[in-house]
Order: structure tokens, then C-alpha cells, then sequence
């Protein structure tokens, strides 16, 4: 038997078979060397950004109390308007006269008649200027210091006035005066009928 002493990277062995020390010796070393090379590849990854909360949505309009028949709202580019119970905005027609509705059946398709059997609305608005007519097809209309009131179809949601200034004959009506001169002038409100809303 031959023994033989190996030093191996700084270690001394004493091994009867010397191929073979050296053998597992270098598998070991081998496999030190390639752990070493893939954790001095392996990418640091960067710390993960924080998350960016979503842009906050402006707000166009004023939100209205609820609980009123008919509110006040306002928005850029309109100014304080009338809106329903649910902030739907309200409209009229310049080609109406006389507390008459001239929307004919196929007008009333894409502008809806506005009709509320009672009225609560907030201050500075009087349930007295308020009005309840009967259109030419038997069915009722509200309407505001004479003019009948209605919807855009294309409105979808609170706060849209996507028919203000439409054909320059549709407007949002406002509290105080309305935005474009009758076609004809229309009477004062007359002293409360049966058909008028109650303070």
C-alpha cells in the first residue's frame, strides 16, 4: 500500500490511493466555483415602487341636496341651473310660447317632458312658479315661470348638459332668467289654479 501526502488548496491529506483524493477534491472544488459564478450573476432585483393612488376626478358640477322635487346646481361654462331630484339637468325650448309646449311627438323622442305631481324645492326657487299644463297628446308637463320643462335623451348622468345651446333653441333653464329671449314674451305667472303647485 502506498501513502502518499496531498496538498490540495491548503489542505494535507494522507490518502492510500492519491487519484483518488485528488479526484473528489477537484469535483469539490469545481462545484464551490460554479455556486460562486451564478450568485455573482444572479440580478439584484430594484425595490418595487410604491403604488400611485388613481388622479383624483374633477368635479364639475355642485352636488344638490336630495329630498327636493326640483334643485339647484351649477357648473362652469352654465352657471347655476335646474336639475331633477336625481340631478338630471332641466331644459326649454325657445320655440314654446304662452305656457304651450310646440315640442311636437317626435321632438319629445329625444327631449322627454319633465312632470312631477308635486313640488319641494329649495330656496331661493317658490313652489308657485311651478305649474302643471296638459300637452295636445292629453299628458302632463311641468313647467317654470311659464316655460315647460324637459330632458335630453343624451344626458346620461348627473351633471350632464349635453343639450345646452343645442340648435341655439335648447337651453338649461336657470333660476334667475333664462339664457336666450322667448320666441315670443311670455305672460306673467298668473294667481295659482287648481293645476299650481302649493307653496
Amino acid at each position: 500500500m502506498i501513502n502518499e501526502f496531498i496538498n490540495y488548496g491548503g489542505i494535507e491529506m494522507r490518502w492510500t490511493n492519491p487519484s483518488l483524493v485528488r479526484g473528489i477534491l477537484s469535483i469539490v472544488f469545481l462545484a464551490v466555483i460554479v455556486a460562486a459564478a451564478a450568485c455573482a450573476a444572479a440580478p439584484v432585483s430594484a425595490p418595487a415602487a410604491p403604488p400611485q393612488a388613481p388622479p383624483a376626478s374633477p368635479q364639475a358640477t355642485t352636488p344638490v341636496s336630495p329630498g327636493y322635487t326640483v334643485n339647484i346646481s351649477n357648473k362652469a361654462g352654465v352657471g347655476d341651473y335646474l336639475v331633477d331630484s336625481k340631478g338630471m339637468t332641466l331644459y326649454y325650448f325657445t320655440k314654446d310660447t304662452n305656457s304651450k309646449s310646440n315640442a311636437t311627438a317626435a321632438i319629445v323622442q329625444v327631449w322627454p317632458v319633465f312632470y312631477a305631481a308635486s313640488m319641494s324645492v329649495p330656496a331661493p326657487l317658490k313652489a308657485g312658479d311651478f305649474q302643471i299644463i296638459t300637452r295636445d297628446d292629453g299628458t302632463m308637463q311641468t313647467t317654470y315661470l311659464g316655460w315647460p320643462l324637459y330632458y335630453y335623451a343624451q344626458d346620461q348622468a348627473a351633471g350632464d348638459t349635453k343639450g345646452q345651446g343645442f340648435n341655439s333653441v335648447w337651453f338649461a333653464v336657470s333660476p334667475t332668467g333664462f339664457m336666450s329671449a322667448p320666441a315670443v314674451p311670455l305672460p306673467a305667472p298668473q294667481p295659482k289654479t287648481p293645476q299650481q303647485y302649493t307653496n
